[in-house]
């Protein structure tokens, strides 16, 4: 935390995690104020003035000369270069006055609510994700959740897959465990300059792109109650959770089978670093196989699976069950494969959260809050030769979307695309 001696404090500040907090020489703070992390309070022509109990959100930036108001509250990741009124919610970039509670009921002198009772408070929105800095909207209260995933994510992913006979001889042969591990970095890349070609030859939104510099790391989730994960910058290398998938197979024929999973997921990884989710998941699923001919075979699967919260103390939390769909096709050519895979997914977040376009619809349709409480679909197409498979999957939900270029489907941009190759070798 950087607090010059210079700058004038008031009594009973409340900072959380201090880390990337940053206050101006000149700015002057008042009584009973909460700075959650990664606040940026600067000079410019001026440094901020800042009222008595003033609750501002994470990643949010005030710049300037500019007067807060008393009792007012800044959401998660604003941009406020203009004054604030007293009692107002302000959210946004730039931000923007979005109700009239403020902080009252959120901050209450000398002592900090706790997560638990701020979530119980109003609802509100989630707000803009990659590319979209426009702001989150308050609608029923005080609370804020902002997104802003712009990157590109590089992972190794190794799953080693043994079956039970070799241990325990011919009678398990039916089951089998499948152990998962991955390492992704986080940093800006390449690839921005192809993506916004594409955009530009298809006439697609640009998604909000221009409002970070190109190639660069700006990974955020985080709320009033709390921050998930803030990376910026440079790069960020993350362990993901360690996944094991127990399979076993209920019935067989020469052109049929049946299966049943269960997968467990253990938080090996580091929700700070973006790499899990700091928590235990579990879930059980029926795979199905039918061969037609051979040269087509069909898959099909369904599960039920239990999520726990971030191991953080946000407002927003992933929904506890959550329920997967999946069919895919896997048509032979020689030695070669093609398979097409369509996989539909519950929301991810619970109801109760208002999402309003902010930068307009591009700002909207750029933000993972777009996809994240919706029924999410994902296509993917891949070819498999050998021990050799490539794979290119895109995010495309059917239905009707009047903001959209494409009016009678859903194409959120978070994830924008995402490309692998795996390999397999029998040992």
């Amino acid at each position: 935390m950087a607090l010059p001696p210079s700058a004038e404090v008031g009594g009973g500040l409340r900072v959380g995690r201090v880390g990337g907090i940053r206050v101006a020489a000149d700015a002057y703070i008042g009584r009973d104020c909460d700075l959650a992390e990664g606040v940026t309070i600067a000079a410019s022509s001026g440094a901020p003035w800042i009222g008595d109990r003033v609750q501002i959100g994470p990643g949010a930036r005030l710049i300037g000369p500019i007067r807060v108001g008393n009792d007012a509250a800044i959401g998660p990741n604003a941009v406020v270069e203009t004054d604030v009124p007293d009692g107002a919610t302000v959210g946004g970039i730039p931000a923007r006055v979005v109700a009239g509670n403020g902080s009252r009921g959120l901050l209450v002198p000398g002592r900090k609510l706790p997560a638990s009772r701020l979530r119980r408070r109003a609802r509100a929105v989630a707000g803009p994700a990659r590319r979209a800095h426009a702001g989150p909207v308050a609608t029923g209260g005080p609370h804020f959740a902002s997104q802003e995933l712009d990157e590109q994510a590089d992972s190794i992913a190794l799953r080693a897959r043994v079956p039970w006979s070799r241990a325990l001889g011919p009678a398990f042969a039916r089951v089998s465990t499948s152990v998962e591990g991955r390492l992704t970095l986080h940093w800006g890349g390449y690839t921005d300059r192809p993506i916004e070609a594409w955009h530009a030859l298809s006439g697609a939104f640009n998604f909000r792109r221009d409002a970070n510099p190109r190639n660069q790391l700006r990974l955020l989730f985080g709320d009033d109650g709390g921050t998930a994960f803030a990376l910026n910058g440079g790069s960020a290398l993350a362990l993901g959770d360690l996944v094991l998938r127990n399979q076993v197979t209920l019935a067989e024929a020469a052109d049929w089978g049946v299966a049943a999973r269960l997968d467990v997921k253990l938080p090996v990884g580091s929700l700070g670093s973006a790499g899990g989710s700091g928590g235990f998941d579990a879930g059980a699923g029926l795979l199905g196989t039918f061969e037609p001919t051979g040269w087509l075979t069909l898959h099909g699967l369904v599960a039920l699976s239990a999520w726990s919260e971030l191991a953080c103390t946000c407002s927003l939390q992933p929904k506890t069950w959550h329920f997967t769909a999946e069919l895919s096709v896997a048509a032979s050519w020689g030695e070669t494969t093609f398979l097409f895979e369509d996989r539909a997914l519950s929301p991810l977040f619970p109801a109760g959260w208002n999402r309003e376009p902010a930068n307009g619809d591009d700002g909207l349709l750029s933000s993972g809050a777009f996809a994240d409480f919706r029924v999410h679909n994902q296509l993917t197409f891949a070819v498999r030769r050998g021990r050799f498979t490539v794979w290119f999957s895109e995010d495309f939900t059917p239905g009707p979307n009047p903001r959209s270029t494409l009016k009678w489907a859903w194409s959120s941009n978070a994830p924008d695309a995402l490309f692998g190759v795996s390999f397999t070798q029998p040992l």
